[in-house]
């Protein structure tokens, strides 16, 4: 299957329960290969927040990010409580 899998571990060594929130800002700018590799400048696509993570759409090209548990925004931020 296409795609990438990343997995983060946060561990509170503190002995003490805490309250906190994670907060993730993902971006994607779907620019073709061959522009990435000539050097040439690109946007960032405009992030949509979806159930269970954020998409990126622009042309032929659709990218979605899937992050179970998050609270996604249209900043591209996921936020987690814990």
């Amino acid at each position: 299957a296409d795609g990438v899998d990343e997995t983060f571990a946060l561990v509170n060594r503190s002995g003490r329960a805490v309250d906190t929130e994670v907060v993730l800002r993902v971006a994607a700018d779907l620019a073709p290969v061959e522009t990435f590799r000539a050097g040439r400048p690109t946007t960032a696509a405009v992030a949509e927040p979806t159930a269970d993570g954020v998409r990126w759409s622009g042309g032929d090209v659709t990218v979605t990010l899937a992050a179970p548990g998050a609270e996604p925004d249209a900043g591209g931020r996921l936020r987690w409580p814990v």
